[in-house]
């Protein structure tokens, strides 16, 4: 996905309201959370910048997670 396909993906799920867990890899540097803010802000939204690479696995309590194909809570 370009950045442009991810800021036009991103749009499209805060235009119709569609709340999915979305998680966005790619190299570093390449402006994945700089795209992620600018939709937010465009959109008067909170926006919370999440790392996983810096968070033990017992941080990650209460990220949502995928249950027959709907997001959930997970509950610890």
């Amino acid at each position: 996905m370009t950045p442009a396909n991810l800021q036009e993906y991103l749009n499209k799920l805060v235009k119709n309201q569609l709340q999915i867990s979305t998680m966005i890899w790619g190299a570093p540097g390449i402006g994945k959370s700089s795209i992620v803010a600018q939709v937010a802000q465009e959109n008067n939204l909170d926006f919370i910048d999440l790392r996983l690479s810096q968070l033990a696995p017992t941080d990650l309590r209460g990220l949502p997670v995928a249950v027959a194909g709907r997001t959930k809570k997970r509950r610890c």
